[in-house]
């Protein structure tokens, strides 16, 4: 008879949405994934798109326990960001 699986831990990252935030979250999250911790990577679809912007897809592509997840942030869509990636969002 097989042992059962012991149940791995699972966070929730939900970094404030600034650039600044972002990556170190990002590092955070990929950290706690390498330790065997299921990770859910949330943040808004402005920031989303930026990160796919400088990252390219892999950055979200996610691996098995690590999901990312975007949220409604209010701000213009993530189509019409994209003619001002660069600009400040005023939090």
């Amino acid at each position: 008879m097989a042992s059962p699986e012991p149940c791995k831990p699972h966070v929730l990252l939900i970094p404030y949405p600034t650039q600044g935030h972002v990556n170190p979250f990002l590092k955070l999250a990929t950290a706690l994934h390498a330790r065997s911790f299921h990770v859910t990577f949330v943040h808004t679809e402005y920031n989303h798109v930026r990160l796919l912007r400088s990252r390219g897809p892999s950055a979200v592509a996610g691996a098995d326990g690590l999901r990312f997840e975007s949220i409604p942030d209010g701000l213009a869509p993530p189509s019409s960001v994209l003619d001002q990636l660069d600009a400040t969002q005023d939090i």
